[in-house]
């Protein structure tokens, strides 16, 4: 396929999915111009809270929520575009789907997939049906996604084409995971596991490059990290930010319980998120499943 071409089909793709992102968003959200309100508790307090930095109000100090700062600043974007509605939520909710179904078409070119819109869209409307969006819209998850899915994209391409990850690779991986980190770091797990599967094939490909492949992707999460540490220093309330995203977060919960408690709660998670997202969790669950497989059945022709 020529330069041209692949810029025409990806002007095309992307014009097909900014119509599927703004469909599924008006119908499904309810930060949409459809409904006369958003009535989710945590959507209003993130606005609320968007509102206030926009008048001078300082995050964990006049302003209490125990989300990350990354979230609040969307927020403020989100005011700035309206003051009195949620009209700039419902604008970047419909750029976040877009930007993650985005992300879906790059991974379904890589495995080959010849007709990605009908699984786009399908992808969609699984997604807007979730848990996420079911109290409103808005939540940080909805909004994290597409940093998730960037990343995940990113790794596939390279281990898909047995290509060693690059200096640029390994400091935007950092770079994203720190952004989600600063929005909720409670999601970081994804990046934990991520992170151990990266390291072996690093290891694999080009081990020479793993030490400094590692410090590249700790460098891009300090990036921002110590951006937003420097902005609360000269604001004056580094101490408020540490105390309520991290040690309200961590103190908040009560202490963990035994090994058997733990599986017990597990469990009943899984069955409670099935039982709201059965087609989400159904088919993640098919496909860890086969990952899984896959992966022992690889292990064992190792060691034959």
């Amino acid at each position: 396929m020529t330069i041209r071409k692949q810029k025409n089909e990806q002007r095309t793709v992307a014009a097909g999915l900014l119509l599927i992102s703004f469909f599924c968003i008006t119908i499904f959200s309810r930060s949409s111009f459809l409904y006369e309100r958003n009535p989710w508790s945590d959507a209003n307090i993130f606005l609320t809270i968007g509102r206030g930095m926009l008048k001078g109000k300082k995050m964990y100090t006049d302003l209490f929520d125990h989300k990350g700062p990354l979230l609040y600043v969307l927020y403020a974007i989100a005011a700035m575009i309206s003051d009195r509605s949620f009209a700039g939520v419902y604008l970047i909710e419909v750029l976040s789907l877009f930007w993650f179904l985005w992300e879906c078409w790059k991974l379904l070119k890589l495995l080959q997939t010849e007709h990605p819109f009908p699984g786009l869209l399908l992808i969609a409307i699984a997604i807007v049906t979730a848990k996420a969006f079911s109290f409103g819209g808005g939540s940080v998850e909805e909004l994290a996604l597409p940093l998730l899915m960037h990343c995940l994209v990113l790794s596939l391409k390279r281990i898909l084409a047995e290509e060693p990850f690059s200096k640029k690779d390994c400091f935007l991986i950092g770079i994203l995971a720190s952004s989600v980190f600063l929005m909720k770091f409670t999601l970081c797990g994804f990046f934990a596991g991520l992170a151990i599967a990266l390291i072996l094939y690093q290891a694999r490909q080009e081990r020479s490059r793993l030490l400094a492949c590692i410090m590249e992707a700790i460098a891009g999460f300090l990036v921002p990290v110590l951006i937003t540490v420097l902005l609360f220093s000269l604001n004056g309330n580094l101490s408020d930010f540490l105390k309520v995203y991290f040690g309200y977060n961590l103190n908040q919960y009560p202490a963990s319980a035994g090994i058997p408690t733990r599986i017990y709660l597990m469990a009943r998670a899984y069955f409670f998120y099935l039982k709201n997202n059965p087609v989400l969790i159904l088919f993640s669950t098919i496909g860890f499943l086969r990952a899984s497989m896959n992966s022992i059945i690889s292990l064992q022709r190792e060691i034959c």
